[in-house]
């Protein structure tokens, strides 16, 4: 996973919860790489989960709210770091559906080497987009957090269920956006 990933996390918990408790999270996860991230160097998945269940431990906050708060977090650096990827839609579905044609194309010239998650669409009726998730990292809380984000972002009032999910055996997550009244 990109350092990139890391390095936002560090920021997030700093920035709400103070350096200290930063450091506790290192001291608690034990991290290989000890604590120590680049934004363009590549660090073992499994450092992320370490560091995300000391954090939910140690804030007392469940990790798929934690990813999903850190969802949240990636907007703001992505929206700050790289505009063009947001400022080139006009609305939420329309975003959307560039992330895995355009997005993730621009974000593996960024970052080399970055593994992003893989995207599949139904759009069957106007005011519902159905997102097929699947990566085997099972980050799902975090696109949710991204998605709800990218909302509040485009002032979009929405609904984001998601009845079928990886972390409960599926090959694939279901994340359905319903805008409006659906």
């Amino acid at each position: 996973m990109k350092g990139v990933v890391f390095t936002n996390l560090a920021e997030m918990v700093e920035e709400n919860h103070g350096l200290a408790t930063w450091q506790n999270i290192l001291d608690k996860a034990q991290p290989p790489s000890g604590g120590v991230y680049v934004a363009t160097a590549q660090y073992a998945d499994e450092e992320l989960v370490s560091l995300v269940v000391a954090a939910s431990e140690l804030l007392g906050v469940p990790a798929p709210e934690l990813i999903r708060l850190f969802g949240h977090h990636l907007w703001q650096f992505f929206g700050k770091n790289y505009p063009q990827f947001i400022s080139d839609h006009d609305n939420l579905f329309d975003f959307l559906v560039s992330v895995d044609s355009v997005i993730h194309i621009e974000v593996n010239k960024l970052y080399p080497n970055a593994s992003t998650p893989d995207f599949k669409y139904s759009k069957d009726n106007p005011n519902e987009l159905v997102m097929f998730y699947r990566s085997p990292r099972k980050l799902c809380h975090l696109s949710v957090g991204l998605i709800e984000a990218a909302a509040e972002h485009f002032k979009t009032d929405m609904t984001l269920e998601h009845p079928v999910c990886m972390h409960e055996g599926s090959d694939h997550c279901e994340l359905r956006v319903i805008i409006g009244n659906g």
